[in-house]
């Protein structure tokens, strides 16, 4: 993946890779049962049901969505799909989750 330098164009990366399905989108209002099980300095984890899942999901939730909080989520989207073949979700314009 190339340096870019604006979360612009991290973000334009997330909505290409969404886009080319390489993992789905879910609205906020498809998570229901959302439960915080973590927290740290850059944000929140919580454990959620999907409409479209059985099992639970992870979301993450940040304080401050900046280039290089951005940045770090391409690079755990782009390792994590090519480690284990996954589906990720995120919602940039509500709440910011993934």
């Amino acid at each position: 993946m190339q340096e870019t330098k604006n979360s612009n164009e991290w973000i334009s990366w997330i909505e290409s890779a969404i886009a080319k399905e390489y993992f789905k989108y879910y609205e906020y209002r498809n998570f229901s049962n959302i439960q915080e099980i973590g927290s740290g300095n850059l944000g929140k984890v919580f454990r959620a049901n999907c409409t479209d899942f059985k099992e639970y999901i992870v979301l993450k939730s940040f304080y401050n969505l900046n280039n290089v909080i951005t940045k770090e989520i391409v690079r755990e989207i782009s390792k994590q799909c090519l480690e284990n073949d996954l589906k990720l979700t995120y919602d940039l314009n509500d709440k910011h989750i993934i």
